[in-house]
Protein backbone atom coordinates (compact mmCIF):
# COMPACT_ATOMS: atom_id res chain seq x y z
CA UNK A 1 0.00 0.00 0.00
CA UNK A 2 2.80 2.74 0.89
CA UNK A 3 6.44 3.25 -0.34
CA UNK A 4 8.27 5.40 1.78
CA UNK A 5 11.21 7.17 0.20
CA UNK A 6 14.20 8.37 2.77
CA UNK A 7 16.91 10.94 0.35
CA UNK A 8 20.37 9.97 2.72
CA UNK A 9 23.14 12.54 2.57
CA UNK A 10 26.13 11.66 5.00
CA UNK A 11 23.15 11.12 7.59
CA UNK A 12 25.14 8.41 9.65
CA UNK A 13 24.54 10.06 12.84
CA UNK A 14 20.75 10.38 12.67
CA UNK A 15 19.73 7.49 10.02
CA UNK A 16 19.72 4.47 12.41
CA UNK A 17 16.44 6.91 14.45
CA UNK A 18 14.77 6.81 11.46
CA UNK A 19 15.44 3.59 10.46
CA UNK A 20 14.65 2.20 13.70
CA UNK A 21 11.20 4.44 14.09
CA UNK A 22 10.31 2.22 10.83
CA UNK A 23 11.23 -1.38 12.07
CA UNK A 24 8.85 -0.34 15.25
CA UNK A 25 5.79 0.77 13.33
CA UNK A 26 2.96 -1.64 14.33
CA UNK A 27 1.64 -2.05 10.87
CA UNK A 28 4.42 -3.47 8.52
CA UNK A 29 2.05 -2.78 5.05
CA UNK A 30 4.97 -0.87 3.41
CA UNK A 31 8.64 -1.39 1.72
CA UNK A 32 11.07 1.80 1.88
CA UNK A 33 13.19 3.25 -0.73
CA UNK A 34 16.82 4.78 0.72
CA UNK A 35 18.37 6.99 -1.66
CA UNK A 36 22.19 7.23 -0.84
CA UNK A 37 23.31 10.67 -2.12
CA UNK A 38 26.95 10.15 -2.77
CA UNK A 39 27.77 10.21 1.20
CA UNK A 40 30.76 10.06 2.33
CA UNK A 41 30.34 8.96 5.39
CA UNK A 42 29.16 4.92 6.89
CA UNK A 43 25.50 6.21 5.76
CA UNK A 44 25.83 3.28 3.39
CA UNK A 45 27.34 0.64 5.66
CA UNK A 46 24.38 1.49 8.12
CA UNK A 47 21.51 1.43 5.17
CA UNK A 48 23.22 -2.39 4.22
CA UNK A 49 22.60 -3.23 7.93
CA UNK A 50 18.98 -2.90 7.94
CA UNK A 51 18.38 -4.88 4.79
CA UNK A 52 17.56 -8.02 6.45
CA UNK A 53 15.35 -6.24 9.09
CA UNK A 54 13.04 -4.12 6.82
CA UNK A 55 11.87 -4.47 3.11
CA UNK A 56 14.40 -2.01 2.17
CA UNK A 57 15.87 -1.35 -1.22
CA UNK A 58 19.05 1.13 -1.80
CA UNK A 59 19.22 3.15 -4.48
CA UNK A 60 23.47 4.48 -4.58
CA UNK A 61 24.04 7.75 -6.87
CA UNK A 62 25.95 10.93 -6.73
CA UNK A 63 25.73 13.51 -5.23
CA UNK A 64 21.92 15.34 -6.08
CA UNK A 65 19.89 16.45 -3.43
CA UNK A 66 16.77 15.78 -2.11
CA UNK A 67 14.81 16.27 -5.13
CA UNK A 68 16.03 14.16 -7.61
CA UNK A 69 17.00 11.53 -4.73
CA UNK A 70 13.41 11.55 -3.57
CA UNK A 71 12.17 11.02 -7.79
CA UNK A 72 14.36 8.29 -8.47
CA UNK A 73 13.19 6.35 -5.73
CA UNK A 74 9.49 7.33 -6.82
CA UNK A 75 10.56 5.65 -10.12
CA UNK A 76 10.73 2.25 -8.65
CA UNK A 77 8.61 2.86 -5.69
CA UNK A 78 5.74 -0.38 -6.45
CA UNK A 79 3.24 0.84 -3.79
CA UNK A 80 0.18 2.83 -4.37
CA UNK A 81 1.02 5.78 -2.16
CA UNK A 82 4.57 7.48 -1.82
CA UNK A 83 5.35 8.76 2.33
CA UNK A 84 8.52 10.57 2.60
CA UNK A 85 11.02 10.10 5.87
CA UNK A 86 13.83 12.38 5.68
CA UNK A 87 17.20 10.78 7.34
CA UNK A 88 17.02 13.36 10.20
CA UNK A 89 13.39 12.58 11.33
CA UNK A 90 11.32 10.20 12.68
CA UNK A 91 7.81 8.54 13.36
CA UNK A 92 5.75 7.41 16.11
CA UNK A 93 4.84 3.36 15.96
CA UNK A 94 1.46 3.65 15.23
CA UNK A 95 1.83 6.03 12.17
CA UNK A 96 1.53 3.73 9.55
CA UNK A 97 -1.46 1.55 11.28
CA UNK A 98 -3.14 5.12 11.65
CA UNK A 99 -2.88 6.06 7.97
CA UNK A 100 -4.13 2.83 6.59
CA UNK A 101 -7.51 3.16 8.76
CA UNK A 102 -7.63 6.65 7.43
CA UNK A 103 -7.25 5.76 4.21
CA UNK A 104 -9.87 2.33 4.70
CA UNK A 105 -12.57 5.43 5.70
CA UNK A 106 -11.91 7.00 3.06
CA UNK A 107 -12.63 4.48 0.37
CA UNK A 108 -9.00 4.71 -0.43
CA UNK A 109 -9.88 7.82 -2.79
CA UNK A 110 -6.84 9.49 -1.04
CA UNK A 111 -5.19 11.83 -2.63
CA UNK A 112 -2.66 14.20 -0.46
CA UNK A 113 -2.80 13.54 2.99
CA UNK A 114 -0.89 15.36 6.20
CA UNK A 115 -0.64 14.70 9.88
CA UNK A 116 0.73 16.57 12.58
CA UNK A 117 4.03 15.89 14.06
CA UNK A 118 5.99 17.27 16.73
CA UNK A 119 8.99 19.89 16.86
CA UNK A 120 12.18 19.23 18.48
CA UNK A 121 15.35 21.62 18.38
CA UNK A 122 18.64 19.95 20.03
CA UNK A 123 16.03 16.67 20.60
CA UNK A 124 13.87 18.59 22.41
CA UNK A 125 9.87 19.19 21.95
CA UNK A 126 9.75 22.81 21.92
CA UNK A 127 6.30 22.75 20.01
CA UNK A 128 3.76 20.79 17.07
CA UNK A 129 3.16 21.69 13.70
CA UNK A 130 -0.94 21.10 13.57
CA UNK A 131 -0.98 20.42 10.00
CA UNK A 132 -4.14 18.63 11.03
CA UNK A 133 -6.19 21.49 11.34
CA UNK A 134 -4.91 24.12 8.50
CA UNK A 135 -8.12 24.91 6.71
CA UNK A 136 -7.24 27.74 4.85
CA UNK A 137 -4.53 25.50 3.18
CA UNK A 138 -4.02 28.35 0.26
CA UNK A 139 -3.31 31.15 2.31
CA UNK A 140 -0.72 29.51 4.14
CA UNK A 141 1.34 28.87 1.25
CA UNK A 142 1.78 31.70 -0.13
CA UNK A 143 3.19 32.97 3.26
CA UNK A 144 5.78 30.02 2.92
CA UNK A 145 6.55 26.61 2.98
CA UNK A 146 4.34 25.16 5.38
CA UNK A 147 4.41 21.67 5.04
CA UNK A 148 7.18 19.02 6.12
CA UNK A 149 7.50 16.19 3.48
CA UNK A 150 8.13 13.52 6.35
CA UNK A 151 4.30 14.64 7.37
CA UNK A 152 2.76 13.80 3.74
CA UNK A 153 1.51 11.15 1.97
CA UNK A 154 0.66 11.40 -1.72
CA UNK A 155 -0.69 9.23 -4.57
CA UNK A 156 1.90 8.30 -6.89
CA UNK A 157 -0.35 9.11 -9.85
CA UNK A 158 -1.01 12.24 -8.78
CA UNK A 159 2.96 12.99 -7.17
CA UNK A 160 3.70 12.03 -11.00
CA UNK A 161 1.27 13.72 -13.04
CA UNK A 162 2.35 16.83 -10.79
CA UNK A 163 5.53 16.54 -12.29
CA UNK A 164 7.26 15.47 -8.97
CA UNK A 165 9.65 17.44 -7.75
CA UNK A 166 11.24 20.26 -9.86
CA UNK A 167 14.68 19.51 -10.97
CA UNK A 168 15.30 23.32 -12.07
CA UNK A 169 18.58 24.05 -10.30
CA UNK A 170 17.16 27.50 -9.28
CA UNK A 171 14.73 26.28 -7.26
CA UNK A 172 16.81 24.07 -5.39
CA UNK A 173 15.99 23.87 -1.29
CA UNK A 174 12.55 24.79 -2.41
CA UNK A 175 11.77 21.51 -4.14
CA UNK A 176 8.97 20.48 -1.82
CA UNK A 177 7.36 24.11 -1.72
CA UNK A 178 6.61 24.42 -5.36
CA UNK A 179 5.46 20.55 -5.70
CA UNK A 180 2.96 22.01 -2.71
CA UNK A 181 2.15 24.87 -5.06
CA UNK A 182 1.55 23.05 -7.72
CA UNK A 183 -0.67 20.66 -5.89
CA UNK A 184 -2.38 23.77 -4.49
CA UNK A 185 -3.24 25.10 -7.86
CA UNK A 186 -4.81 22.10 -9.14
CA UNK A 187 -6.97 22.20 -6.82
CA UNK A 188 -6.50 18.91 -5.20
CA UNK A 189 -8.57 17.89 -2.29
CA UNK A 190 -6.20 17.40 1.09
CA UNK A 191 -6.60 15.26 3.73
CA UNK A 192 -6.08 16.10 7.35
CA UNK A 193 -5.14 13.79 10.01
CA UNK A 194 -5.59 15.80 13.17
CA UNK A 195 -3.24 13.71 15.19
CA UNK A 196 0.75 13.96 16.35
CA UNK A 197 2.40 10.81 14.20
CA UNK A 198 6.12 11.91 14.12
CA UNK A 199 8.90 14.50 14.81
CA UNK A 200 10.32 16.69 12.97
CA UNK A 201 13.83 17.73 13.74
CA UNK A 202 15.24 21.38 13.20
CA UNK A 203 19.69 21.76 13.71
CA UNK A 204 21.81 23.61 12.38
CA UNK A 205 22.40 21.36 9.58
CA UNK A 206 18.92 21.50 7.92
CA UNK A 207 18.21 25.03 8.41
CA UNK A 208 19.07 26.76 4.78
CA UNK A 209 21.94 28.30 4.62
CA UNK A 210 21.70 29.43 0.86
CA UNK A 211 21.72 33.18 0.32
CA UNK A 212 19.47 32.90 -2.34
CA UNK A 213 16.97 30.43 -0.35
CA UNK A 214 14.76 33.96 0.21
CA UNK A 215 14.69 35.17 -3.18
CA UNK A 216 13.70 31.64 -4.65
CA UNK A 217 11.18 31.44 -1.95
CA UNK A 218 9.47 35.15 -3.18
CA UNK A 219 9.79 33.93 -6.98
CA UNK A 220 7.49 31.08 -6.40
CA UNK A 221 4.85 33.38 -4.20
CA UNK A 222 4.66 35.41 -7.08
CA UNK A 223 3.97 32.95 -9.17
CA UNK A 224 1.15 31.09 -7.17
CA UNK A 225 0.07 34.72 -6.54
CA UNK A 226 -0.72 35.32 -10.52
CA UNK A 227 -2.12 31.89 -11.31
CA UNK A 228 -4.39 32.69 -8.21
CA UNK A 229 -5.50 35.75 -9.21
CA UNK A 230 -7.10 34.23 -12.54
CA UNK A 231 -9.50 32.11 -10.40
CA UNK A 232 -10.14 33.62 -7.48
CA UNK A 233 -9.11 37.94 -6.92
CA UNK A 234 -11.13 38.14 -3.11
CA UNK A 235 -8.17 34.61 -2.47
CA UNK A 236 -5.75 36.58 -4.36
CA UNK A 237 -6.09 40.25 -2.47
CA UNK A 238 -6.38 38.34 1.28
CA UNK A 239 -2.88 36.50 -0.16
CA UNK A 240 -1.50 39.47 -1.19
CA UNK A 241 -2.40 41.87 2.43
CA UNK A 242 -0.90 38.65 4.25
CA UNK A 243 2.15 38.64 1.92
CA UNK A 244 3.17 41.95 2.63
CA UNK A 245 2.67 41.71 6.27
CA UNK A 246 5.18 39.05 6.28
CA UNK A 247 7.75 41.00 3.16
CA UNK A 248 7.68 43.81 6.16
CA UNK A 249 8.77 41.45 8.96
CA UNK A 250 11.47 40.13 7.06
CA UNK A 251 12.95 43.27 5.93
CA UNK A 252 13.18 44.25 9.51
CA UNK A 253 14.33 41.21 10.72
CA UNK A 254 17.17 41.13 8.26
CA UNK A 255 19.17 43.29 10.57
CA UNK A 256 19.95 41.43 13.13
CA UNK A 257 21.15 44.36 15.25
CA UNK A 258 17.44 45.54 15.75
CA UNK A 259 16.19 42.26 16.26
CA UNK A 260 17.15 41.88 19.94
CA UNK A 261 15.90 45.24 21.04
CA UNK A 262 13.21 43.84 22.83
CA UNK A 263 10.42 47.14 22.41
CA UNK A 264 11.33 45.91 18.46
CA UNK A 265 11.04 42.53 18.91
CA UNK A 266 7.31 42.85 21.04
CA UNK A 267 5.61 45.22 18.54
CA UNK A 268 6.95 42.50 15.37
CA UNK A 269 5.36 39.79 17.82
CA UNK A 270 2.12 41.61 18.28
CA UNK A 271 1.50 42.04 14.49
CA UNK A 272 2.63 38.61 13.71
CA UNK A 273 0.22 36.89 16.57
CA UNK A 274 -2.72 39.23 15.51
CA UNK A 275 -2.32 39.01 11.97
CA UNK A 276 -0.94 35.55 10.68
CA UNK A 277 -1.36 32.07 11.53
CA UNK A 278 0.58 30.88 14.48
CA UNK A 279 2.11 27.51 12.35
CA UNK A 280 3.60 29.68 9.72
CA UNK A 281 4.85 31.83 12.22
CA UNK A 282 6.59 29.19 14.49
CA UNK A 283 8.43 27.80 10.71
CA UNK A 284 8.74 31.08 9.13
CA UNK A 285 10.95 32.08 12.62
CA UNK A 286 12.83 29.11 12.67
CA UNK A 287 14.08 28.25 9.65
CA UNK A 288 14.77 31.98 7.79
CA UNK A 289 16.82 32.79 11.03
CA UNK A 290 17.43 31.38 14.18
CA UNK A 291 16.73 29.05 17.32
CA UNK A 292 17.53 31.85 19.78
CA UNK A 293 14.55 34.30 18.35
CA UNK A 294 12.45 30.88 17.82
CA UNK A 295 13.11 30.59 21.82
CA UNK A 296 12.34 34.43 22.39
CA UNK A 297 9.00 34.33 20.53
CA UNK A 298 7.96 31.39 22.14
CA UNK A 299 8.02 32.64 25.49
CA UNK A 300 6.56 35.70 24.45
CA UNK A 301 3.67 34.00 23.37
CA UNK A 302 3.22 32.22 26.20
CA UNK A 303 3.79 35.58 28.14
CA UNK A 304 1.09 37.60 25.62
CA UNK A 305 -1.59 34.91 26.29
CA UNK A 306 -1.12 34.91 30.18
CA UNK A 307 -2.34 38.06 30.61
CA UNK A 308 -5.13 38.28 27.56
Amino acid sequence: MISIIIPCFNAEKTIDRALTSLINQTNKSFEVIAVNDGSTDRTHEILQSYKTKLNLKIINQDNQGLGISRNNAAKVATRKYLCFLDSDDYWLPNKINKILVFVKRTNDSIQLLCHNEYMLVDNKIVGAYKYGTMKNFHELLVLGNCLSPSAVMINKKLFINTGMFTVDLKLHGVEDYDLWLKISINNIKIHYMNEILGYYCLHEANMSNDPNFYKKSILLQNKYLLLVKSTNIILHNKMLSQLKIINYLEKIIRDYKTIYNPIILIKLFIKLIENINEKIIYRWLLIKFEKKLFSIFHKLKNSYRSVR
